[in-house]
């Protein structure tokens, strides 16, 4: 955040072109923003039963208005409330099919985490919301969301193998792909949705035409680069990108950072990352199973979105992030505070990596 601000500042006294304040009221809304959702998020919940239940109400809020989503793109009735592009990819509470898609990998492993460890009645009802969201996450049409969910679940069962069965998980992982497919040929039977397998299909017509102008659009952005090499290092300042005349945007969250904000902004943001995504695995050591398999959970939805965004810039997408995260800080800062607790209370009780080391009820207690 200082360094997005220091850029902003540099290019507003530097640049007369550079328009100073809505770069500022973008950086507000956005990075400010975020820093203060996590904090209301991470602070102002007082006690993990409150936490846990805002962690449950938000997720079944979002799993019930999958209902209506899927309800308004099958047009069985047409409510009016959410739209599609181009008639057929679904866009959903993000308002843009690739967003929507990013949306879907990060919220479909915390919600079948939350559903196997706290079992909301009635089990039917959640299970299908659950089904009806992955069905919209094919109807997105989001080529870099399908790739996220696969690539992304590769990359977190390595980086976790200590704490999960990979056996386990590739076997789940394999199955929900057959119902990936199986959904997808329903789609296509029944609601005529063969745009699906087009998605999959344009890969054929060569790397420019999969990646949908992706490649041009990347190829532009470093050739202008390229006309001052410093900006390798420091960038071009905040919010110039859309101001470039390249296109209205770079559809890379790792492009956009390393034009605007250069290789040291890049990575600043990719260490920012890499210490949540750390630090969210170490937690695991003090957790109870129940919370304990949410955090993995979480763990698998922020790599799959890391995946996600070197394909599109999700701004619409951020909040839903730094809200989840705050969450799970504040789960994990309450068992941690309960493990500390307990090993300064009895010493001699040897690693407070244990079940026991955060003192809550078992899963059934907070069922229903």
């Amino acid at each position: 955040l200082v360094y997005i601000f220091l850029t902003w500042a540099v290019s507003a006294a530097l640049d007369p072109t550079y328009n100073s304040w809505r770069s500022f009221v973008a950086m507000k809304s956005q990075w400010v923003d975020y820093y203060l959702l996590l904090l209301i998020f991470r602070y102002g919940v007082q006690s993990l039963e409150d936490t846990i239940w805002l962690l449950k109400a938000c997720t079944l809020t979002l799993l019930v208005i999958t209902v209506p989503i899927f309800i308004d793109y099958v047009n069985f009735p047409n409510l009016g409330f959410f739209t599609t592009h181009g008639g057929n990819r679904a866009e959903g509470l993000m308002r843009e099919a690739n967003q929507y898609g990013v949306f879907l990998v990060f919220f479909l492993p915390i919600a079948f985490a939350l559903l196997a460890s706290f079992r909301p009645r009635p089990a039917w009802f959640w299970w299908l919301t659950l089904i009806l969201s992955a069905f919209m996450l094919l109807a997105t049409g989001s080529r870099g969301a399908w790739v996220a969910a696969i690539t992304g679940g590769f990359a977190a069962t390595w980086y976790l193998r200590r704490y999960v069965n990979a056996g386990a998980i590739f076997r789940i992982g394999g199955q929900s792909l057959l119902g990936l497919g199986i959904l997808g040929a329903l789609a296509v039977i029944v609601f005529d949705k063969w745009f699906i397998f087009e998605r999959v299909l344009t890969y054929k017509q060569g790397i420019d035409a999969g990646s949908a102008g992706r490649i041009d659009i990347w190829t532009a952005a470093l050739g202008v680069m390229l006309e001052w090499p410093l900006s390798f290092v420091v960038g071009y300042g905040w919010n110039t990108f859309s101001e470039s005349g390249i296109w209205k945007s770079a559809h890379s969250e790792y492009i956009n950072a390393l034009y605007e904000l250069g290789a040291i902004g890049l990575a600043l943001l990719l260490v920012l990352f890499a210490v949540i995504i750390g630090r969210s695995r170490a937690a695991l050591r003090f957790m109870p199973f129940e919370l304990g398999r949410m955090q993995i959970a979480h763990i698998y939805a922020m790599v799959a979105v890391l995946v996600a965004v070197v394909f599109v810039e999700a701004s619409a997408f951020w909040n839903l992030f730094w809200i989840y995260l705050g969450l799970m800080m504040s789960v994990q800062a309450h068992c941690h505070d309960a493990a500390a607790g307990k090993a300064v209370a009895d010493p001699g009780a040897g690693s407070p990596a244990t079940d026991e080391a955060c003192p809550l009820p078992t899963a059934s207690a907070y069922r229903g």
